[in-house]
């Protein structure tokens, strides 16, 4: 069963990263966002990485609800895959057209979708 929780349903939206991260994760959950502060912020990336979470943050620029679907949906099996054959933490950025994996250097790598 997909069940999508929002996460302002279970947490106020003021509530720190250092909060919500290792909540979430505790729950197995993956964590979908458009905060890319991930990329600059130590204290959101160690929550992550301390929790062991599976993280996806779209990339790019100001998309639309619609469009953020849709990307996410392009993206699932990709995703799906990444949950069931990576150990966490997992970082990784979605767009239009490519899901990029973070690697323990910070740099980001394409998945390769399968046919």
């Amino acid at each position: 069963m997909d069940v999508i929780t929002l996460a302002e349903a279970s947490f106020e939206s003021d509530t720190e990263d250092a909060v919500w991260i290792p909540a979430v994760a505790a729950k197995h959950w993956v964590i979908l966002t458009k905060d890319k502060r991930i990329r600059r912020d130590s204290l959101e990336l160690t929550a992550v990485l301390t929790a062991r979470a599976f993280y996806f943050t779209l990339g790019g620029g100001n998309y639309t609800a619609e469009d953020m679907a849709r990307i996410i949906l392009h993206h699932r099996s990709a995703i799906e895959r990444l949950v069931r054959h990576q150990t966490p933490p997992v970082i990784a950025q979605l767009n239009r057209h490519e899901l990029l994996l973070r690697s323990s250097d910070g740099e980001l790598q394409p998945v390769k979708r399968k046919p």
